[in-house]
């Protein structure tokens, strides 16, 4: 596909103070586990520089200048990115007071949105691109910085899209929010219920080992099944997939071509299923059982071409 702007399908946002007829309340309990052969490192304050990242990306963005690819201005810009990005959190594992392990919701929300934004890939329409994703997260331009990002996602994570602004929301933004929108989601930390966390001496960073598993709770409100689609999707219930989050879900990741780390370490992913629901208010899905009901909302989402299982190109 040739790179391009991408124009953004938006529309009106859904209602945030009143039910509207045909939609729900519903609350999504979930298990996530780390996969076998992969470590989860997750942050908890305190910031360090990494240093090979951060050159890694300048000398990237410096050699895009000299073959004339980008101008001064964008230079800049992905010179600040780099270092933005190369400002990590101190590397012990969160925990509560009472010391059980836990990855905080706002971490989780940021991943599954990051992964239903390069899921709802770019498509052509009358000779233009469209998506139904704006990126509203991030600079335009910041993910060039990362090559392991464009490696995993592919050239379409980097075509630029404008932001939602005003009273017009992506679907995304109508489902998470933005600055000027409040979400109708709401993720709760994921508290550890069976495995363990360990010190890592090759990195010096505390991470949950393999098979670790964690609970947690996906509220959402004044939902269509369009909606809980897009969120199933972004938690990769829909393709059995994983989510990546965490610190070096790029460095150490087999899909990255050229990565120097294979067969030492496999960071950043997180399997997530649907282990029960309740849906309030309404008795929309009343009878429904776990598996009808992800299928249903993968169908919808299907048949409203927003996503479809053959597209592929999905990497989380």
């Amino acid at each position: 596909m040739s790179r391009g702007v991408v124009k953004v399908r938006r529309r009106q946002p859904t209602p945030r103070d009143k039910l509207l007829p045909g939609r729900f309340n519903i609350t999504v309990d979930m298990e996530s586990r780390v996969p076998e052969g992969c470590y989860l490192a997750t942050s908890s304050g305190g910031a360090v520089t990494d240093r090979e990242s951060y050159f890694s990306a300048l000398l990237s963005a410096a050699d895009r200048y000299l073959k004339g690819e980008i101008n001064e201005d964008y230079l800049v810009r992905l010179a600040r990115s780099a270092s933005a990005s190369a400002e990590r959190l101190e590397r012990g594992f969160p925990r509560y007071s009472d010391g059980r392990p836990f990855i905080p919701g706002s971490s989780i929300k940021g991943a599954v949105r990051s992964r239903i934004e390069h899921m709802l890939k770019p498509f052509k329409a009358g000779g233009d691109l469209y998506s139904y994703s704006c990126y509203i997260v991030q600079e335009a331009g910041v993910v060039e910085a990362l090559d392991g990002h464009v490696k995993l996602w592919g050239e379409e994570a980097v075509y630029p899209r404008e932001p939602c602004r005003g009273f017009a929301a992506c679907y995304v933004c109508d489902l998470f929010g933005n600055p000027n929108l409040a979400s109708r989601v709401l993720i709760s930390d994921a508290v550890m219920s069976r495995g363990r966390v360990k010190m890592l001496d090759d990195l010096q960073v505390e991470a949950a080992v393999p098979g670790s598993r964690f609970k947690l709770a996906v509220s959402g409100f004044n939902m269509s099944l369009l909606d809980l689609g897009l969120l199933l999707l972004g938690f990769g219930v829909l393709d059995g997939k994983g989510v990546l989050m965490g610190l070096y879900k790029y460095r150490f990741n087999p899909d990255v071509d050229g990565n120097p780390y294979h067969g030492r370490f496999v960071f950043g992913r997180l399997v997530f299923e649907v282990t029960g629901f309740s849906e309030h208010l309404t008795d929309a899905f009343e009878g429904l059982t776990v598996s009808q009901l992800v299928k249903a909302a993968g169908q919808e989402l299907t048949e409203r071409n927003l996503w479809s299982a053959s597209r592929e190109g999905d990497v989380g």
